[in-house]
């Protein structure tokens, strides 16, 4: 909500720290600084959001194969971060067919 609020809607930091505290209690500490990245990286919260989802569809649909190893899986992810998703699911999918008995 801050991303669109603030990049879409023109909100201000306090327009945008006013929403925080009446919407994410107990974080106080890290407002204005969640604020403040939301504010210089246009996107990155919604980009994010879309990644993980993407992970969790990848590593259940993975999940269901005869052989899958959660560790490895994530072992694998992690040393491809930084690249395209649909680069990372085909290497993914590589690596855990060739790992099959």
């Amino acid at each position: 909500m801050l991303d669109v609020s603030i990049h879409a809607r023109g909100w201000s930091a306090a327009q945008a720290l006013v929403y925080w505290q009446a919407n994410v209690p107990g974080q106080q500490a890290i407002a204005e600084r969640e604020i403040r990245h939301v504010t210089q990286w246009p996107g990155q919260c919604l980009n994010y959001k879309v990644g993980a989802v993407r992970l969790e569809e990848l590593r259940a649909r993975m999940g269901r194969q005869p052989g899958f190893d959660v560790h490895r899986f994530h072992a694998a992810y992690l040393a491809l971060t930084g690249l395209p998703f649909a680069v990372i699911e085909r290497q993914l999918a590589a690596q855990h067919q060739q790992t099959l008995p």
